[in-house]
């Protein structure tokens, strides 16, 4: 159990009260709780109530919130039952809409201190990987944590009418259940499960779109390593891996179709750690299967909440027909508003367009053969590739005679101040 935060009882509460605009729950009994006791025959009557409900997601967010507060010690009932009756005031105080409501729940989500993809990434992958004309498609993300960039991935492909199945999993329970909330929320269909992917034997079936997040950078422990070899996700790399994002990176990469897009976000020392990791990269842009990696993105420092290191956005495609890399330095588009990282239209096209045309740009972008790599010893930082706008060359001659003209106008100063010391030099004798 994670401690109890009142960020964290907050959504489940504010979740209580977007339920009750659409009658699923009494928001008039909330107003009677009194006390610890009062909290826990509330969310049992509610979890009850709702047993029946067809939706299996909202049924298993209630029994997970009812058995969450089960769980507490005494000191932190108190803790929710003062917090619930705080929110009953402020929520008495104003008239909140449902679609208020909905929009506290997600920023409490997005607060609490754990790793979340923003709305402007998101929204950029979107427009990236979702192909413009599909009849059908198959998104799976796994290491969702709270399901931000599924839901968004989702949404957009509902708005597009596009039939599609949606899967996803997280293991670490609070973080799925905020999922289901946001799923919920969001009104997208999803599958999701909570387990860890890479531990799980391989699902035996691929997707269209496959995306994650992986936040656990690790060693691996030697236990796993005798394993990789009898997994057929693992064993072309066994060799080449020893840090688990490795594994969520060939994981992902498994499951995706062989047309399908693959886009995994990691911290951007693996572009060029020597090791293992370099290793690993040869083998992904030189194996059986030709290089899948099409595109980096470089993306701002502490672009996520809670961690400081630098990460980068990697796409993957299957069934490529060249083998060049294209670099994008995005590090600079992307603006920071208070705790939110922001990306404009202009910036997004401009990403988007480079991406489009695979164009070099100095400074920028740069579109690199994967023999340009190899020479590189498979090195795929950007700033390798990135040539970096050169500065206006410096015209000596125009210098020279610019420093003639200074001199010029100064000699007369330099005169007269000779002059004006020598006059007081009499004055004081």
């Amino acid at each position: 159990m994670l401690p109890v935060t009142e960020r964290e009882w907050s959504i489940y509460i504010l979740f209580y009260r977007y339920l009750a605009f659409d009658g699923l729950v009494d928001w008039e009994i909330f107003e009677t709780v009194q006390n610890s006791e009062d909290c826990q025959t509330l969310f049992q009557e509610v979890s009850d109530h709702l047993a029946e409900d067809s939706n299996q997601g909202l049924q298993e967010i209630l029994n997970f919130i009812k058995e969450r507060f089960v769980d507490l010690d005494e000191r932190d009932k108190e803790e929710v039952s003062e917090t619930l009756q705080s929110w009953v005031k402020k929520l008495k105080k104003t008239d909140f809409s449902r679609e208020k409501i909905k929009d506290l729940c997600e920023e409490s989500i997005a607060s609490l201190p754990s790793p979340y993809v923003p709305a402007s990434l998101a929204q950029l992958i979107g427009k990236i990987i979702l192909p413009k004309t599909a009849s059908s498609l198959s998104l799976y993300e796994f290491d969702m944590r709270s399901g931000s960039l599924l839901a968004h991935l989702v949404s957009e492909v509902q708005e597009a009418g596009i039939r599609f199945s949606a899967y996803g999993e997280e293991s670490d329970s609070m973080h799925f259940h905020l999922a289901l909330i946001r799923f919920y929320l969001s009104d997208v269909n999803v599958e999701a499960k909570s387990v860890r992917a890479i531990d799980e034997k391989e699902l035996g079936k691929d997707f269209d779109i496959v995306v994650t997040t992986p936040f656990d950078y690790a060693p691996l422990s030697k236990g796993v390593f005798t394993k990789l070899e009898q997994d057929p996700r693992y064993q072309s790399y066994a060799s080449a891996v020893d840090k688990s994002f490795q594994l969520s990176l060939l994981h992902g990469l498994y499951h995706t179709k062989e047309t399908g897009t693959f886009a995994i976000i990691i911290p951007q020392s693996f572009l060029f750690k020597g090791g293992r990791e370099r290793k690993l990269r040869e083998e992904l842009l030189t194996g059986s299967l030709g290089n899948l990696l099409e595109t980096i993105i470089l993306l701002p420092s502490r672009m996520f909440r809670h961690m400081g290191v630098s990460m980068q956005l990697l796409i993957f495609k299957k069934n490529r027909t060249t083998d060049d890399v294209l670099f994008i330095d995005a590090s600079e588009d992307f603006k920071r508003l208070r705790k939110e990282v922001l990306l404009d239209k202009t910036a997004m096209q401009k990403i988007l367009n480079t991406y489009e045309k695979r164009i070099s740009q100095v400074g920028y972008s740069y579109l690199a053969t994967l023999d340009e790599i190899k020479a590189n010893e498979y090195n795929l930082n950007p700033a390798r590739y990135i040539q970096v706008a050169e500065e206006d060359k410096i015209d000596l001659d125009q210098e020279k005679k610019t420093l003639e003209e200074v001199r010029n106008q100064l000699n007369p100063i330099q005169e007269r101040i000779q002059s004006n010391i020598q006059f007081l030099n009499l004055i004081k004798f």
